[in-house]
């Protein structure tokens, strides 16, 4: 696997968390409530890893939603979340509980959203800090299922995966969940040199 120094892997940190913040924001302005995101901490991993972060949550469904991103580096992104801490957040979100016949259409469409502005602001953060041109980013795809099923599209990728907790702050309702980034191998030199140039 390739590794990061601990350098890069700070750096990295970094990064995350300022496009964390700008997609805090965005939530902030889309719903008009305050939400705030926290990462409290970040790892990097080989896919046994992702494999032992798969096994943790045993049998329990989780709520994922995972996109791709290509350009100077590439990979997949996901936003992995708990049942239910789920449906705590699309509670709060939306407002209300929903019928259990509209639960999975609106647990969907919800997390779908937010998985999508957290992904692209962090990815999009992550880009425009070390100045990768032309990243481009494919539908985000939303499912659940056990985390070893929900989480197969993420093994297709490279040799590193960074695995960073994150914390919703909701109408004083903590909800955990974790982002998941993984970097195709053929790009990962690519990105380690551009951190590289950040840092000097």
């Amino acid at each position: 696997m390739v590794t990061l120094s601990p350098e890069q892997l700070d750096a990295l940190n970094e990064f995350v968390n300022i496009g964390v913040g700008r997609a805090a924001h965005t939530l902030n302005e889309l719903t008009g409530m305050y939400i705030s995101l926290t990462i409290p901490d970040i790892t990097v991993v080989d896919l046994n890893g992702l494999s032992d972060f798969s096994r943790n949550f045993g049998d329990r469904p989780v709520a994922a939603v995972l996109q791709e991103f290509s350009g100077e580096y590439g990979g997949r992104a996901g936003l992995i979340i708990p049942e239910d801490s789920a449906l705590k957040l699309v509670n709060a979100i939306a407002g209300e509980t929903p019928v259990s016949d509209d639960l999975d259409v609106l647990q969907g469409e919800t997390l779908s959203e937010v998985g999508n502005i957290v992904i692209n602001a962090m990815i999009g953060s992550i880009g425009n800090i070390l100045g990768a041109q032309r990243l481009q980013f494919e539908l985000a795809e939303y499912y659940k299922d056990q985390a070893s099923q929900a989480l197969k599209p993420l093994y297709a990728a490279g040799n590193i995966v960074l695995i960073a907790r994150i914390h919703f702050n909701i109408k004083e309702l903590e909800i955990g969940g974790y982002i998941l980034l993984t970097f195709d191998i053929g790009t990962v030199s690519s990105l380690v040199e551009l951190i590289d140039q950040a840092l000097r």
